[in-house]
């Protein structure tokens, strides 16, 4: 496994760790439960997310996302690759000052966007990236 670990490192573009130190930091969330992931996975664009899904199916491990800190009572935990998308997936895409609307990356995080309004016009907005809408105060 170890092998066709380092291959798949090769081909990213972001990073991936399956060292003691990964495993342990990724082996817990804020809940009681304790896993050991195989490995930790930081992409850095949607074609290493495809390498890790290729990867998961091909090994016939799983995937366990984690991103904005908002699956903290064990959902994030597990014996797959952790793809931990919080390091890279943080972009404002797309934001129009009349309508204050813009798309964003999933795990991109409150205070970034409250950035971008405070910059612009302190008044209500709404985010929404292809997945999920939230209304930013």
């Amino acid at each position: 496994m170890q092998e066709k670990l380092q291959q798949l490192k090769q081909k990213m573009e972001g990073e991936l760790e399956w060292d003691e130190l990964h495993q342990t930091l990724f082996a817990t969330d804020a809940s009681v439960y304790k896993r050991l992931p195989l490995a930790v996975a930081f992409p850095k664009c949607e074609k290493d997310l495809q390498y890790l899904i290729d990867f998961a199916h091909t090994a016939k491990t799983s995937l366990i996302p984690r991103a904005a800190g908002t699956s903290l009572a064990g959902q994030c935990v597990g014996e797959g690759i952790v793809v931990d998308i919080s390091k890279y997936f943080t972009q404002i895409l797309d934001f129009d000052e009349k309508t204050c609307q813009g798309k964003t990356n999933r795990a991109t995080k409150y205070d970034a966007s409250q950035t971008t309004l405070e910059m612009t016009k302190p008044i209500l907005a709404k985010f929404s990236d292809p997945y999920y809408s939230k209304k930013i105060l």
